[in-house]
């Protein structure tokens, strides 16, 4: 009998951000349709002396810059668990959603995204702590007259720093026998 354990999947995860009001224990939870964009690049720098006999260049790591991370949502009223108020409110204090500019309160949070595994929790799943978050641009869906879309807003994040925590429990794992059937 073989056993085959399957990659986790991207279509299931969960979004949480640090409380607002610094509450590190109560997260907000706000359902996102995606996340996209997180990456970590090291640039690199050329060296080489003038009296070196060979012609090489060496590469020397240079300063390490993570991306911006986009996500998107359909526009939904808060319902249990879906903590839409305080998370549209850490955002107007970024981004200038009225005439009134933003309100000045830059508050920075972290950012959890879990995959979740088969059964639909996250205990031992593939995690990234996105550290020190605030955000870069807030849009509105575009609305047509002539469209059957849904209504949906995306926001790009600016991040500090970032943390994977690797997974420590499979995805799934199904025993396959060699029978005859």
């Amino acid at each position: 009998m073989a056993n085959y354990i399957d990659p986790y999947v991207t279509y299931r995860y969960m979004v949480e951000f640090s409380n607002p009001q610094g509450n590190k224990n109560t997260p907000v939870r706000t359902g996102f349709q995606s996340v996209s964009g997180l990456s970590v690049s090291v640039g690199t720098m050329n060296y080489r002396e003038g009296d070196e006999k060979l012609t090489i260049v060496r590469k020397i790591p240079g300063l390490t810059k993570v991306g911006n991370v986009t996500l998107k949502w359909g526009l939904v009223f808060e319902t249990e668990g879906n903590d839409a108020t305080a998370f549209f409110d850490w955002m107007k204090g970024h981004v200038s959603i009225s005439s009134d500019g933003p309100d000045g309160n830059f508050t920075l949070m972290d950012v959890t995204v879990r995959l979740m595994n088969l059964s639909g929790n996250t205990d031992g799943t593939p995690t990234w702590v996105l550290e020190r978050c605030f955000p870069l641009s807030f849009a509105v869906p575009e609305m047509k007259a002539e469209s059957d879309g849904l209504a949906i807003s995306s926001m790009e994040l600016a991040i500090g720093s970032f943390n994977f925590i690797p997974p420590t429990a499979p995805y799934s794992e199904v025993n396959v026998s060699g029978g005859n059937g």
